[in-house]
């Protein structure tokens, strides 16, 4: 079988939490959603994304994992999300995987970018080497592997932007409790130490 005809799935997890700057995010565009996340994961137990180290503070927020099973959306399961999903290659799927890998290996050396979510509205670029944040990161990712085509650079792309893209296919919409008895996910405890983390 050519590596091009072999298809799977990849999602993007969108949500609007009650954390600080997802607030503040909101209050200035109105948008349903303020974060975005990927995963190669079916079962939506890990995202990759950019977010908070520390469940309690925003900062320092790195390249990190997270799930809407813990965390933050476990403890505020009344929080809206939306799951989509798109079809790629086998060929466009290893890159991806092999990129994420490789990001998360060297995840203590990305930033999150505040700033350039602050300039992001206003079609205003700053380059900064290990500097981004979500909906940059996903865009790009999807954008150079031939997945999706972005109409502006993806350091000018929202979330919400992401979200109305007619390429991917739902999933998802409801808000973490529905998800979770949807998914059989009530069971899963929430440990500080864990290797996930939250949303900025």
């Amino acid at each position: 079988m050519d590596r091009k005809d072999k298809t799977y799935k990849i999602y993007l997890m969108f949500s609007r939490s009650n954390t600080l700057l997802s607030k503040a995010i909101y209050k200035r565009t109105k948008e349903d959603y303020t974060h975005v996340a990927i995963s190669l994961d079916d079962t939506f137990d890990t995202f990759y994304a950019f977010g908070r180290r520390n469940p309690n503070f925003m900062l320092p927020a790195r390249f990190t994992k997270e799930s809407p099973f813990k965390g933050l959306y476990e403890k505020n399961q009344d929080i809206k999300i939306k799951i989509v999903s798109i079809e790629i290659n086998e060929s466009q799927y290893e890159s991806i995987s092999n990129h994420l890998s490789k990001m998360y290996e060297e995840r203590l050396d990305y930033k999150y970018d505040i700033l350039g979510v602050m300039l992001c509205n206003g079609n205003i670029t700053l380059n900064r080497k290990y500097h981004k944040f979500c909906s940059e990161f996903v865009s790009e990712l999807l954008s150079s592997n031939g997945v999706i085509d972005i109409f502006k650079s993806p350091k000018h792309i929202r979330p919400y932007e992401l979200s109305a893209m007619k390429d991917f296919d739902l999933e998802f919409e409801g808000n973490v409790y529905e998800l979770s008895r949807l998914y059989n996910k009530d069971d899963l405890g929430y440990s500080y130490l864990s290797d996930i983390y939250e949303p900025v």
